[in-house]
């Protein structure tokens, strides 16, 4: 279907998908999982569990399938930019740079770098 007003066809395609990523964070509790916040739920993301194949980008898959979406949330964490950083750092980085590890039961640990 072609639109005749571009800028109508944008806001619709903006409200979907910002409603699709609201579900999306619904399904995982809308707050972060690691420290709690969820003063901004618009600003949290999906962080893909270490370990678990990346099949599809929940941010990306708006015209996904629905039971995708689903099977993929199965595999990820929903975080703070803060905890999402952390988290992939913590991934990333030599076991000789890491100070100390703390774990937590959904699996994820706090790390504390010792800057060289």
């Amino acid at each position: 279907m072609a639109w005749k007003n571009k800028e109508a066809e944008r806001a619709y395609h903006r409200k979907y998908y910002a409603q699709r990523m609201a579900r999306a964070r619904k399904v995982l509790g809308d707050t972060c999982q690691h420290c709690g916040w969820n003063e901004y739920p618009e600003v949290l993301q999906f962080a893909h569990k270490h370990g678990y194949p990346k099949e599809i980008d929940i941010s990306s898959s708006v015209e996904a399938a629905w039971s995708l979406v689903e099977t993929e949330l199965q595999k990820c964490l929903l975080l703070c930019p803060t905890c999402h950083a952390v988290y992939d750092l913590e991934r990333k980085l030599p076991t000789s740079e890491v100070r100390s590890l703390e774990n937590y039961e959904d699996g994820m640990t706090v790390v504390e770098v010792q800057l060289l």
